[in-house]
């Protein structure tokens, strides 16, 4: 099982991120099946084919943890890039 976790600030303010969480949350929810829902701040996030974790959503910073089943921990670099490429979309650059 192979772990992903990305720390990122940002400078949206807790509402607005949590906005975004939830457009990210939906857009994964219809191409890939991921089913979500809040527990508290945090955006719980799972997939039956072998990924489950979180997006911790606070007033300037996010943390995302993602663990890999088996079959999905091959793919966890282009994984991890992916969540990278949008986050820097969304939020800038890290840095």
């Amino acid at each position: 099982m192979a772990t992903i976790q990305i720390m990122r600030n940002h400078q949206l303010g807790e509402a607005r991120i949590r906005d975004l969480s939830e457009q990210v949350a939906n857009k994964l929810a219809s191409k890939y099946g991921v089913v979500w829902h809040w527990q508290e701040t945090r955006l719980m996030l799972s997939h039956s084919g072998g990924a489950n974790g979180h997006l911790q959503a606070g007033h300037d910073r996010i943390e995302i943890q993602l663990k890999l089943g088996f079959l999905l921990s091959a793919f966890r670099t282009s994984i991890e890039q992916s969540i990278n490429d949008q986050l820097d979309k969304l939020l800038g650059p890290a840095g």
